[in-house]
């Protein structure tokens, strides 16, 4: 991949399939799932465990990291449970999703251009590291996209991750407010 070549990402390394770092993994996993609904964040069972990791990662006593292997598997889980619900979906709805969601990702990218050049005017950071921050897609991928534009990837990995609670947390808000004057 050009300027990435030979490059390998976090959690490639063999070492980290341990038994102690896989323990580790699943405590704190566990602790951020047990905060994350007892503080009744939003998405509790998402946002506490990452919480958890990220203040043990940044406390220095401990890091939490997967190796690739599991999140692979992680991802087939997902994918298959996601195109499950699409199950005796006729070909109308399946079009019309993919027609809304074509029509949504045009969107996104129209507001991720837009906002990309006007803060690059005023923040003096490049357009393309500003556009792959704002572009809809995964964490994963846009950090592949800053390797290869040789950019760290750490300012589009904290912005997307940044974008996704921040828009979890609204939602969230939002639709609590709304089922307030739902009420008879």
């Amino acid at each position: 991949m050009g300027s990435a070549a030979g490059l390998a990402l976090p959690g490639s390394d063999p070492s980290l399939f341990t038994t102690q770092n896989l323990l580790l993994t699943l405590v704190v996993g566990l602790i951020g799932l047990y905060l994350g609904r007892r503080l009744k964040l939003p998405a509790g069972q998402l946002i506490g465990p990452a919480l958890a990791a990220g203040l043990l990662n940044l406390s220095g006593y401990g890091s939490v990291q997967l190796p690739n292997s599991l999140l692979v598997i992680a991802q087939i889980i997902i994918g298959v449970s996601l195109g499950s619900r699409f199950v005796g979906f006729g070909y109308a709805a399946l079009r019309r999703s993919a027609s809304l969601g074509l029509l949504s990702a045009l969107a996104m990218l129209s507001l991720a251009l837009s906002l990309s050049a006007l803060l690059s005017l005023y923040t003096g950071l490049p357009f393309d590291v500003l556009l792959i921050s704002f572009s809809p897609g995964g964490v994963t991928e846009m950090s592949l996209i800053a390797l290869s534009l040789q950019t760290s990837p750490a300012l589009i990995t904290v912005h997307h991750i940044f974008r996704i609670t921040a828009t979890v947390i609204l939602i969230t808000g939002v639709s609590r407010f709304s089922a307030v004057f739902k009420r008879p």
